[in-house]
């Protein structure tokens, strides 16, 4: 079958057209999920920040060991961080942490998290495990927990550990004499900031698809526009040739 010029001519206009188009498209989509994500990371510091604020730092120091969970501070702490994660339904975990003696670990002081076995199986599996006082936990692979004891912090990308993944955010925990004596950490769901994310990613196919329709009407009218005069003078040549001069 025999493609007509002006046909070849559209298709390849369209092809350009629709390469741009998904260029373009992609830049800005790359644009926008890194504002996107910096927003969410800067909400989560701000919320573990004045968090941190009504975390009494001198009553966070007398937890030192699993039987310090029945003291009155840690009951008072625990329902301040309660009242945090209520007050912000996208928080999953709540908790505080102090550094350990050994390099790279930190210490569980408070998990505001219930033992609750959500796959009712009969048994605490590891991610339905609430973690105790003194408890050690592996921040080598969490370099912005690790830096939160100097100040406010929040992940750059999803973090897995054996409760699940998570976006989260941190922020130091003071004394009355302004030295820093924990940390204060929330997490946000995987799944959660997927979904906020997932409204950027309809958005963008939605525009990219409006972009490949548009692209397919502009490489028309182009293919039109250069052909029509093209077709003239071969009608015009074909005249002369057959001797009509007028």
């Amino acid at each position: 079958m025999r493609i007509s010029f002006r046909t070849k001519l559209t298709l390849g206009f369209d092809l350009v057209l629709i390469l741009f188009s998904i260029l373009i498209v992609n830049f800005f989509y790359s644009k926008a999920h890194y504002v996107q994500r910096d927003n969410l990371r800067s909400r989560l510091i701000g919320i573990a920040s004045t968090a941190a604020l009504m975390i009494d730092g001198d009553s966070h120091e007398l937890l030192r060991a699993p039987p310090d969970a029945s003291r009155p501070e840690f009951e008072k702490i625990r329902a301040v961080l309660t009242r945090i994660r209520e007050s912000n339904p996208g928080i999953r975990f709540i908790y505080t942490m102090r550094r350990s003696r050994t390099p790279g670990m930190t210490e569980f002081v408070i998990d505001e998290a219930e033992e609750v076995d959500e796959n009712g199986n009969g048994i605490i599996d590891p991610p339905e495990e609430r973690a105790e006082i003194g408890r050690l936990y592996d921040a080598t692979p969490y370099p912005e927990m690790i830096s939160a004891f100097q100040g406010p912090r929040a992940d750059r990308i999803l973090q897995s550990d054996q409760w699940g993944t998570w976006l989260s955010g941190y922020a130091p925990i003071f004394n009355s004499r302004r030295q820093p004596v924990g940390i204060l950490g929330i997490d946000m769901a995987a799944d959660d900031v997927r979904r906020e994310e997932k409204v950027l990613e309809i958005t963008a196919l939605f525009i990219l698809s409006l972009a490949v329709i548009a692209s397919f009407v502009v490489g028309i009218i182009l293919a039109r526009h250069f052909t029509d005069p093209i077709r003239e003078l071969l009608k015009g040549i074909r005249r002369i040739g057959e001797g009509k001069w007028a």
